[in-house]
């Protein structure tokens, strides 16, 4: 492992293991965006979903004036189809931006 790799490595662990143990994530997942669109501004942000955010993208019925296209057509999709998540970003690697909602924001040494 190269040292940006166990960087990277360092910094989600850290933040997962300050995750609350009673979420019901099933999946994490690492985006990899460049802030203001700059290529030479790459990012790297880890994020998760739970069971109870892709059972709410998911519904068994639907009321009069809900958005149908913020919904999945399956439960499959609304579980895996990265869209759906709920992007909330756990940490970020390399960003200028101020801080997200509970994030843990590193920069390499």
């Amino acid at each position: 492992m190269n040292n940006l790799q166990a960087y990277i490595y360092d910094v989600c662990k850290e933040a997962i293991t300050k995750w609350d143990t009673s979420d019901d994530i099933y999946a994490v997942g690492l985006l990899c965006l460049n802030d203001d669109d700059d290529l030479r501004k790459p990012t790297l942000r880890l994020v998760n979903n739970t069971h109870t955010q892709a059972k709410s993208k998911f519904p068994t019925s639907m009321k009069a004036g809900d958005n149908e296209w913020k919904l999945a057509i399956s439960e499959l999709e609304a579980t895996w189809n990265f869209p759906f998540w709920l992007w909330k970003i756990r940490a970020s690697v390399c960003t200028d931006y101020i801080s997200f909602d509970g994030d843990i924001r590193h920069y390499p040494k």
